[in-house]
């Protein structure tokens, strides 16, 4: 069963913890069209689905994001690390690469800085039955 939707999405952990003791990062869905996606957090796979916003405990956050090029074809999903702060809001910033592929960040919504300070790409293969497996 494939669930859509554009709602939010909490970690592990974060739901019933009070609003502002969490932080938000918050995506872009545009449809089809060219997108970076939040496949995991913290190495594991939030589902299925579109989600515009992700509620996250504080601390540490490994955000892996997977997405298409401006060409059409994938790119290996990178995990962006950060460290997310209770009761601020971040989002996943697009970039277009001179090689015709996204870059991902993650920028503060207030100051608009970007905050990661890790990023690792990773090996990823496609199975049929199991989606998306990528090596860290």
């Amino acid at each position: 069963m494939l669930v859509i939707s554009c709602g939010t999405y909490s970690m592990e952990g974060a739901k019933g913890i009070s609003p502002d003791e969490l932080a938000i990062l918050e995506t872009k869905i545009e449809g089809c069209s060219d997108c970076i996606y939040v496949s995991d957090i913290d190495g594991k796979s939030r589902g299925y689905g579109y989600y515009k916003t992700y509620e996250l405990i504080p601390g540490e956050r490994s955000i892996t994001v997977y997405g298409n090029s401006q060409l059409g074809f994938a790119k290996n999903a990178t995990d962006i690390v950060f460290n997310a702060e209770a009761g601020k809001i971040y989002y996943l910033n697009l970039v277009s690469a001179n090689n015709g592929y996204w870059i991902a960040s993650i920028n503060d919504k207030q100051t608009k800085k970007q905050v990661d300070h890790e990023q690792h790409s990773l090996n990823c293969k496609l199975s049929l039955l199991g989606g998306w497996k990528c090596k860290r």
